[in-house]
């Protein structure tokens, strides 16, 4: 079983994530703004989200850094309608600052919903052709390997426990 690239590509993220947290909580507050220059400078994708509530985004991204990045790199600064956490983001544009893209799109998930709801609407029509027969009844095939991935029950019994 071949494993893509979008996958390996998650992973990846998700050890991030999970790494990315545990720096934050046990280092020095005083390392926390160096080591996150170090880490964003060899980012190709920074996606910013960091706001506290009534007051103005903090710069979690300097000018210096975006300089440092590699040229195609790109910033999603999701806090631009708050000043940004990046300083040469701008609300409501997507811009190209020292070769680097900055999206300072205000409101993010409003211009991806019918894509999303496109996307899933499709991955459940082809599940259920899966799971339906031309006649329209409903057919278990145990050997798609999809299929029994997601088998839960089958002739009473739990197959498999969520």
């Amino acid at each position: 079983m071949e494993v893509s690239h979008t996958v390996i590509n998650l992973i990846i993220f998700v050890l991030a994530i999970y790494v990315g947290y545990h720096v934050v909580w046990t280092v020095t507050p005083a390392l926390h703004t160096p080591l996150m220059a170090v880490t964003n400078a060899v980012s190709a994708i920074i996606i910013t989200t960091a706001l506290i509530p009534g007051r103005k985004a903090p710069i979690l991204i300097s000018e210096d850094t975006v300089k440092s990045m590699k040229p195609g790199s790109v910033i999603v600064d999701m806090a631009v309608e708050q000043g940004g956490n990046c300083p040469l983001s701008e609300l409501g544009k997507t811009v190209i600052k020292h070769g680097v893209t900055i999206i300072g799109e205000s409101n993010i998930p409003a211009l991806c919903g019918a894509d999303a709801s496109a996307l899933y609407s499709r991955n459940v029509l082809d599940f259920l052709k899966l799971i339906i027969n031309p006649e329209g009844a409903l057919h278990i095939d145990t050997s798609d390997e999809i299929v029994a991935a997601t088998l839960m029950c089958s002739g009473g019994e739990v197959v498999r426990k969520a």
